[in-house]
C-alpha cells in the first residue's frame, strides 16, 4: 500500500468520524445556561441544534443555544455556542486550543455535483475547515482566514494586539514560516496547517 493511499485512507476515516456526531447518539454532557447539566445521549443537528435522550428509550429532546452553552461528550470533543461577529449568528463549534486566545473550527461539507446518473461521479465533494479565534469568556468570535490570504495577518495581530513579541513573530509570511513549521501530519490529515494550533498555543503559554 502506497503513501498516498495510506493517507488517502485517513482523511476519509477522520471524515467519518468529524461526521459521528451528527449521524448517532454519544455519550455526553449538556452544560445549561441555569448552571444545571444533563447526562445522557447526544446527537448535534446541521442545524446548530442538539437531540438529547437520557437513555436510549426515552424519547429524544431538542435543544439549542437557548438553554444550552456547552456540550462535551465523553471522552471526545467540546463544542460551545458561540456568535459569529459578521453574521451575528449563533454556532455550535468545536473548540481547538482552549485558553487566553481560544480556536475554534467547523467543518464545511460540500456533498459535490453528480455527473446526472447514479453511480457517476461526483465532482468537488469533500470537506473544508473554517477556523474561528475568540477571547477567554466572550461570546463572540471571528472567523481566521487562511494563513495563505492577506487578511490572515491583519485579523490575527487585531487578536493578539497585547503581545508584541507575537506580533512580531507573525508580521510577515517570512517570519511566519520561520518561527512557526509547517507540518502535515498523517495522524490529523484534515487539520492541513497545524501552524495555526502552534500560533495560538505559543500567543497564550507565552503572553500571558
Amino acid at each position: 500500500m502506497t503513501k498516498k493511499f495510506t493517507i488517502f485512507l485517513i482523511f476519509i476515516s477522520l471524515s467519518i468520524s468529524s461526521q459521528s456526531f451528527f449521524n448517532t447518539y454519544k455519550k455526553g454532557t449538556l452544560h445549561m445556561r441555569d448552571g444545571s447539566d444533563l447526562r445522557g445521549l447526544l446527537k448535534l443537528t446541521s442545524g446548530n441544534k442538539i437531540k438529547f435522550k437520557k437513555t436510549k428509550k426515552d424519547k429524544k429532546q431538542t435543544f439549542d443555544y437557548k438553554e444550552v452553552s456547552r456540550v462535551k461528550f465523553l471522552f471526545e470533543e467540546e463544542f460551545l455556542y458561540k456568535i459569529s461577529i459578521k453574521t451575528k449568528r449563533h454556532l455550535l463549534i468545536k473548540r481547538v486550543v482552549k485558553g487566553k486566545l481560544n480556536l475554534y473550527s467547523l467543518i464545511s461539507y460540500n456533498t459535490g455535483l453528480s455527473m446526472g446518473n447514479p453511480g457517476s461521479p461526483v465532482i468537488g465533494a469533500g470537506t473544508k475547515t473554517i477556523y474561528y479565534v475568540g477571547k477567554q469568556n466572550s461570546d463572540y468570535i471571528e472567523v481566521l482566514p487562511s494563513i495563505d490570504e492577506k487578511k490572515f495577518i491583519k485579523t490575527l495581530s487585531k487578536q493578539t494586539s497585547d503581545c508584541q513579541e507575537f506580533l512580531n513573530m507573525i508580521k510577515d509570511k517570512e517570519n511566519i514560516e520561520y518561527f512557526f513549521e509547517k507540518k502535515i501530519s498523517e495522524r490529523d490529515f484534515t487539520n492541513k496547517d497545524s501552524r495555526l494550533i502552534d500560533m495560538i498555543t505559543y500567543y497564550n503559554s507565552h503572553c500571558n
